[in-house]
């Protein structure tokens, strides 16, 4: 079971793409193979209906908890190098209604924005099992959220690229928004 999961590269699972892997076994049979497989430690289940490979990508497991959001935030702005502080076990996403959940010692926190805002894609890639806010589009959403959130290396938005995402993503955020972002990068030219 477990090399046939391994074999699909994805390290997180509903029920039902289980269910769809392995379509040949009659659902009792399956559900007793995944509580096998959780007893032994082989998967774990942070949330009913999910499962995961003991190594997994918390991305991917985001995108199971939050279904339709997207990564964002400070994680994102940590891994371009406009934030320096490391948030290792928190994972932040952006989507219509607000939650936190914690499993596996990792915390889950969703955030949301006017639907406007979140329903346009602008800036958000897609990948296999989450999406992801690029970082002009982690810097508004935060900034959004927090206006006086701090950024240690604003200059990183100072490119030519950031400068033409920016122009697409400010007119979804509001005014007060949009002005905060522009003081922000102007400030280090």
């Amino acid at each position: 079971m477990i090399n046939t999961l391994i074999k699909t590269h994805k390290t997180v699972f509903s029920f039902e793409e289980i269910q769809g892997i392995f379509s040949h076994l009659k659902t009792e049979s399956l559900k007793q193979a995944l509580r096998r497989a959780k007893k032994d430690g082989r998967l774990l289940n942070p949330q009913r209906g999910v499962r995961t490979l003991p190594v997994y990508n918390q991305y991917e497991l985001a995108g199971k908890l939050f279904p339709g959001g997207y990564i964002s935030l400070e994680k994102v702005l940590f891994e371009a190098g406009v934030s320096f502080q490391r948030y290792g076990s928190t994972v932040h996403s952006i989507r219509h209604k607000s939650a936190d959940i914690y499993c596996n010692n990792e915390n889950y926190v969703a955030r949301s924005i006017k639907p406007e805002i979140y329903n346009n894609s602008t800036c958000i890639q897609t990948f296999d099992g989450y999406r992801k806010a690029m970082p002009e589009r982690a810097l508004c959403d935060l900034v959004y959220l927090r206006p006086t959130a701090h950024f240690d290396n604003p200059q990183y938005f100072q490119t030519k690229q950031s400068e033409i995402r920016l122009k697409q993503l400010l007119p979804l955020y509001p005014k007060t928004t949009q002005d905060h972002v522009r003081r922000l990068i102007a400030q280090q030219i």
